[in-house]
């Protein structure tokens, strides 16, 4: 496995080359480009989503990647923004749920009015792959579409409704072949120019995923089923509904250096009352170039 994910190191490490050069060429000068690298380490109570307190398993996980942004003006009331992204996420425990993540996304954005308070509308896609070191009925393609509005409430306080739809397509099984509607809300509270706490909660309808053991009630409720060597145990799918809550805050360690601190809680609840809880703890550095 180890041999399979240096591989892939590899292919990541020749990736973020080629974004650095091809920004390079580009002109990073640029207002309208930017070059983020991260690195963040995540503490996950749950990894599984699993519903019986026996079922759980927490682990952390690094993460390193490079985003490449590129605003284009197309008037004075309308941009365009066009993402790519790659991301290498090693699991400390469960390895074999190292996972390769690259993506690609479009997004477009209209203000009606110039003023200060007017609203802004925006319409997106994003295409994004993802690849496990050793699970594969994790492998996956995933088409997603949105809409969103957002708007400023005061000179420090901004705020963001919009809507997602995610389709996912695996590579192997169905347990992980999934729908999702998601419906969210965020609000950034500047505390200056640069440090600022921001919130985000979010109501996700659709399919389900957990591992853990098969349980009566999971084998009559579940729409998918089947092996998750990954977890050493089953995974399933349901229909079901997921709230999350995130606070964070963002805090500058230099011109160019960013650290992003935050909690995330998600509640679930799915067919015949099977539900979950998991609380995640993450920290993130951003370096912009």
């Amino acid at each position: 496995m180890r041999i399979i994910m240096n591989k892939r190191i590899d292919r990541l490490a020749g990736f973020l080359l080629m974004l650095t050069l091809s920004c390079s060429f580009s002109g990073v000068a640029s207002e309208a480009l930017s070059v983020d690298f991260l690195a963040s380490v995540e503490i996950d109570d749950n990894i599984g989503s699993a519903d019986l307190q026996n079922d759980r398993e927490s682990d952390w996980a690094l993460t390193v990647g490079s985003v490449v942004t590129r605003n284009l003006v197309i008037s004075e009331r309308s941009a365009l923004q066009l993402r790519g992204m790659a991301q290498l996420r090693d699991q400390q425990d469960f390895d074999d749920l190292d996972r390769l993540q690259v993506s690609g996304s479009v997004r477009y954005v209209w203000q009606p009015g110039l003023d200060f308070s007017s609203p802004w509308f925006e319409v997106m896609t994003e295409l994004r792959g993802e690849r496990y070191g050793e699970s594969a009925i994790r492998d996956s393609w995933f088409a997603i579409g949105g809409l969103g509005i957002g708007q400023r409430l005061t000179d420090r306080l901004d705020t963001h409704l919009g809507y997602r739809y995610t389709s996912r397509d695996p590579r192997e099984r169905e347990i992980f072949d999934t729908d999702q509607q998601r419906l969210f809300l965020r609000a950034d509270l500047r505390l200056s120019m640069s440090a600022q706490v921001y919130g985000l909660w979010s109501l996700v309808q659709g399919d389900l995923t957990s591992s853990g053991r098969l349980e009566p009630v999971i084998l009559a409720a579940s729409t998918e089923r089947g092996p998750d060597p990954a977890l050493r145990t089953a995974a399933w799918q349901l229909d079901g509904t997921r709230r999350e809550l995130e606070i964070g805050l963002i805090l500058p360690l230099g011109d160019l250096v960013n650290l992003d601190v935050s909690v995330i809680r998600s509640e679930a609840t799915a067919t015949r009352s099977i539900d979950y809880r998991r609380n995640r703890v993450q920290a993130s550095l951003l370096r912009r170039f």
